[in-house]
């Protein structure tokens, strides 16, 4: 139960906050998955291939693909920038490290989706 008065106004004047975040979080997740599926059977077939056209596709995605988490992380960190009136270099550095790792991680997880492929024989 809400005790506080300024916590019920506040749930009052913004219901919607409530499942709003829950359902970004999913929509986004989802997309990157796809996103994910989609990096690992251009990482394959690049592979296979050796088509150059097939890798400039795959590391055009890969850039892209950080400049969106670089973005995506910049937006949601602006409210640090709250307590000193403008961004911060730590600010864009603490973006550019987790749009950075995340990307890595991306990277690291398609490569052990493909050899886990590879291993089972599936591809």
């Amino acid at each position: 139960m809400l005790q506080s008065t300024s916590a019920k106004k506040w749930l009052s004047e913004h219901p919607y906050k409530l499942y709003e975040y829950p359902l970004a979080f999913c929509r986004n997740w989802f997309d990157w998955l796809k996103w994910i599926l989609i990096l690992s059977t251009f990482s394959y077939i690049a592979g296979r291939t050796l088509d150059p056209i097939i890798w400039f596709i795959l590391l055009t995605s890969y850039v892209a693909l950080f400049f969106y988490f670089y973005f995506f992380f910049f937006i949601y960190s602006r409210w640090l920038a709250i307590f000193e009136k403008k961004i911060t270099f730590m600010v864009v550095l603490n973006v550019s490290m987790t749009s950075f790792t995340i990307s890595l991680g991306v990277y690291l997880l398609i490569d052990h989706i493909l050899s886990i492929l590879q291993k089972n024989n599936i591809i």
